[in-house]
């Protein structure tokens, strides 16, 4: 069995929904049947011999489109999104995977985001939640986000690490740089700061999926452990197991546009069993990234790992 197992959807009445609000769709986002419907998705699929979607939404994040005191928006639209979701995945439930985002614009949101939580776990069927790399600008190991670890851990479902921002760096700003370079940078930051700050600790057992194999950290893992010493010997601060333990706890999935040394790098760093197949469609096409994985030149039984063992183990399908 082959699973995408990051992907993306915006479901109809969402865009609607956004569009009521006058707010614009990310800038690469198209008018293109393959981003809002579950058939052109089920068409793109069966070309390419993919079995399993797992569909979550894109930018923008909840932040974007509400204020700090406007969690009340953030929750119908959450909400919105969320059952569109759930309701291709009701309609084709042995071919898509529903991931739920939650409505998450600032510690005043925290207990409608656990209650959209519990919802989707419960009455829509979700196999896990999408977080973004920070919330209005806060970094996600912040303690009035613990909770939100504390229940995936219960619930022993996986948490989507989407980036955002990458935007407030001026020079950025031109040529999509922030797109290009920020976004990565955003994923390789809250990644960092769960492990430094202890999350990974507290909670050994969460299990986080990153966009883009991990983006920098694969590629920077000797300077992370270089530069953790020199924190060690001039701060007094220490955790109790090497910092590149924290950081191959965590997941990453194939979506570097099939780019051969990256997955070489990802695979180097997080090994087989930590690596999921996904391609990041439909911004990027579902063909260069599995041929890519496909041509790798690895043992079998771990390609197949790659390919759609860890998701299943992982979304429990």
């Amino acid at each position: 069995m082959i699973v995408d197992a990051f992907t993306h959807i915006y479901p109809a009445e969402y865009v609607k929904y956004i569009q009521r609000l006058d707010r614009p769709l990310p800038v690469f986002f198209q008018d293109a049947p393959h981003f809002v419907e579950a058939e052109a998705k089920l068409a793109e699929m069966d070309r390419n011999n993919i079995d399993v979607q797992v569909l979550a939404l894109g930018t923008p994040a909840f932040d974007e489109l509400f204020g700090p005191d406007q969690a009340g928006g953030a929750r119908d639209a959450a909400r919105t999104a969320n059952d569109g979701i759930a309701a291709v995945v009701a309609k084709h439930p042995d071919r898509f995977v529903g991931v739920a985002t939650l409505p998450l614009v600032g510690p005043a949101s925290l207990d409608a985001a656990l209650d959209e939580f519990d919802r989707a776990v419960r009455h829509l069927h979700m196999k896990g939640v999408q977080l973004y790399t920070n919330v209005a600008g806060a970094p996600i190991d912040r303690a009035e986000f613990l909770p939100l670890y504390e229940k995936a851990v219960e619930y022993d479902l996986p948490i989507l690490l989407h980036p955002t921002g990458g935007q407030d760096n001026p020079q950025a700003r031109d040529y999509l740089l922030w797109l290009t370079f920020g976004w990565p940078f955003e994923t390789s930051l809250a990644m960092a700061r769960l492990a430094y700050s202890g999350v990974l600790e507290r909670f050994p057992q969460l299990k986080i999926v990153t966009h883009h194999l991990g983006a920098f950290v694969p590629h920077t893992a000797e300077r992370i452990k270089g530069v953790t010493c020199t924190l060690e010997r001039t701060s007094g601060w220490k955790l109790p197991r090497p910092i590149l333990t924290y950081f191959k706890q965590f997941y990453g999935d194939t979506a570097v546009n099939g780019h051969k040394p990256a997955l070489d790098s990802g695979y180097e760093f997080f090994g087989a069993s930590h690596i999921l197949f996904a391609t990041d469609y439909p911004f990027v096409p579902v063909a260069p990234t599995l041929k890519s994985i496909l041509e790798w030149e690895l043992p079998e039984d771990e390609k197949a790992l790659i390919l759609g063992g860890n998701a299943r183990s992982l979304f429990r399908l």
